[in-house]
């Protein structure tokens, strides 16, 4: 960046997909990419698994009948690299002149993964992020990711980068983050639109029978907050905390599987969080979708690194260190094939629309 700290405005999307349904999906954040573009920001971010949607149904069901049912509409539109499908989110980073993070389910072979796809403004397929360890029932959906897939991006607006869900707890992932010296983050968020707790309805079982019922008026946060607005402070960056809305197809595709009433229509609270923890952006209300813009001014950066720098200055290498391995870990390696490719060209990603996809 060479001492350049711009002021530049990013977005965070707070909305739900077309469930289950590639293409309609891809259309959806397409129009979202191509809005903020025009709304003059430079970066968005979008929720976790936004392509084709979270399989929040993991969390109430196991993994047969209808979940496994659900599977297999979540397998059929997954995206695949190179595609069509990837190609038309090429031309709308390129169209809008925006660097883009989305999340989508990633289908590899036979086996899917959680993603985070970095496009930059000239819709180059920059970089992927796949999720280090999927939280809990996620493991019966997605495949673990690698070091090499943890990327920090150098750019014109600082260096970005990204996480998903329950990573942002995770000591050691924020350790290496910061190493990198991101700047800039893209926290992706499942939907959280159950009607009790979903992850969190053990603890809260545990709470009530000894504690009592959460008092809203003492906890205005809610948890996925709490958690993006630490990490901001802990890592010394700006964060897109962009998070998910449930929308009645959702429910109604979820719902069969379940007791009546498990999922509802709602959520959604995405912001833009300053390394303070402060919150920026021009949030919109909780249910209704759009995109949360903020003015992020770099420069505050030089300011939260002087008081705490953990990957730097703040860093006690005598006591505690950090020891992260780098190389790609494919199930199989053949020889001379390169398992982590090089960034793919707009050019050579919009090919692949001449030829399809197999989803």
């Amino acid at each position: 960046m060479s001492g350049s700290y711009p002021l530049f405005k990013a977005a965070a999307v707070q909305a739900g997909p077309v469930f289950l349904d590639l293409d309609a999906s891809i259309e959806k954040a397409c129009g979202f990419i191509r809005e903020a573009g025009a709304n003059g920001a430079r970066l968005i971010g979008f929720p976790e698994s936004y392509v084709p949607g979270f399989p929040a149904w993991i969390f109430k069901e196991g993994p047969m009948g209808h979940s496994a049912t659900l599977f297999g509409r979540l397998y059929q539109n997954a995206v695949e690299i190179p595609s069509k499908a990837v190609a038309r989110l090429s031309k709308a980073a390129r169209d809008a002149q925006i660097y883009v993070c989305i999340s989508v389910t990633e289908r590899e072979r036979g086996s899917l993964y959680l993603a985070q796809l970095w496009f930059d403004p000239n819709g180059d397929l920059i970089a992927k992020h796949r999720k280090l360890k999927p939280t809990g029932p996620e493991r019966y959906i997605w495949g673990e990711g690698d070091g090499s897939m943890l990327p920090v991006i150098p750019s014109p607006i600082g260096n970005l980068g990204g996480l998903l869900c329950w990573e942002h707890l995770v000591p050691l992932t924020s350790a290496a983050m910061s190493f990198k010296n991101e700047q800039v983050h893209v926290a992706s968020w499942p939907v959280a639109a159950f009607v009790r707790g979903g992850p969190f309805e053990a603890m809260l079982d545990i709470r009530e029978k000894y504690i009592g019922p959460i008092n809203p008026a003492d906890n205005p946060l809610n948890p996925l907050e709490v958690i993006s607005r630490n990490y901001a402070m802990a890592t010394q960056t700006f964060v897109l905390m962009c998070t998910h809305v449930m929308l009645q197809d959702a429910v109604d595709a979820m719902a069969p599987g379940s007791p009546p009433n498990t999922y509802q229509v709602g959520g959604g609270s995405s912001r833009i969080i300053a390394p303070d923890g402060s919150s920026i952006g021009e949030n919109i209300p909780v249910g209704q979708e759009g995109l949360v813009y903020g003015n992020i001014p770099l420069e505050m950066v030089i300011y939260a690194k002087y008081m705490c720098d953990p990957g730097g200055h703040y860093a006690v290498p005598h006591i505690l260190s950090l020891n992260m391995n780098n190389a790609p870990a494919p199930a199989a390696a053949q020889t001379g094939q390169q398992s982590n490719p090089a960034p793919m060209r707009y050019a050579d990603i919009q090919e692949t629309d001449q030829v399809g996809d197999r989803s």
